[in-house]
């Protein structure tokens, strides 16, 4: 809470107070000195009336007291009423000095937590046709180390199609899942990724998935998990995206694009 806001609501509420103070001084004032002066005992009428004169004065000194009382009720209600409206104010300032301690935490965090990024990824057909084998850079482009790194690659063999009307279409031929592991990454760290598929046996066959006949690509998405500094799990993700149309091209192996996830 800034220095000023915390005077402000101080000022406030010794206003407050002081108003609530004078109020009680006045009524215990009117009940103490109005009763007894002159003009409320000149009620009294002749001077042989003295018990006439008598229950006047205590009459109208009843009467003031009672409406003394009311008024001094009234100012303390006002008062309680300016209090309670402080201690809200006081409250709302206390929940917002609160969120700004959590929003500076948050923003601190990002500042120093640790961010993991793929780069320079390529994906190779082995000769055998066991294994296709991605290699990749794992930078932490963060200021805190990443321990704990593992996560999840899934390729997808895709089959475009363009119709007359110029819109392209996809068809997911095969899909292949892997896990991985990593050392820790510390930070402005890179470390070598390898993502290993098997396809032996695989059903379709690559072969015969690329025909050759209609353009093929490979989508690999990669979700990497980590935990920071702070103790938290954090997540990267990631596609990484290739063109091939033939068995002899992804033998070859070549760059992969890489990309934020589709939303």
């Amino acid at each position: 809470m800034k220095w000023w806001r915390a005077r402000k609501i101080a000022n406030a509420a010794t206003w407050h107070l002081l108003m609530i103070a004078v109020g009680i001084l006045i009524g215990v004032l009117l009940v103490v000195f109005l009763p007894g002066m002159p003009w409320a005992t000149m009620m009294a009428g002749a001077p042989d009336s003295h018990d006439l004169a008598a229950q006047m004065s205590m009459a109208a000194a009843a009467w003031w007291m009672v409406g003394i009382t009311g008024t001094s009720t009234a100012v303390g209600g006002i008062g309680l009423y300016l209090i309670a409206r402080t201690l809200q104010e006081a409250k709302r300032s206390a929940d917002a000095g609160e969120e700004a301690v959590k929003a500076t935490e948050r923003i601190g965090k990002r500042q120093v937590r640790a961010y993991l990024n793929i780069e320079k990824a390529k994906a190779k057909l082995d000769s055998s046709y066991i294994w296709i084998a991605v290699d990749a850079e794992l930078h932490n482009s963060g200021q805190s180390p990443a321990n704990n790194v593992r996560g999840t690659a899934a390729i997808r063999f895709t089959e475009l199609y363009t119709y007359p009307d110029g819109e392209v279409a996809t068809d997911t031929l095969l899909t292949l899942h892997t896990n991985f592991q990593s050392p820790a990454v510390g930070a402005g760290q890179t470390v070598e990724l390898r993502l290993t598929f098997p396809v032996i046996d695989t059903k379709p066959p690559l072969r015969e998935i690329f025909d050759g006949f209609s353009n093929r690509a490979i989508e690999i998405d990669v979700s990497t998990a980590y935990v920071d500094v702070f103790g938290d799990q954090d997540t990267s993700n990631c596609v990484m995206r290739r063109m091939i149309s033939t068995l002899d091209q992804l033998r070859e192996g070549g760059d992969l694009r890489i990309s934020a996830p589709d939303k």
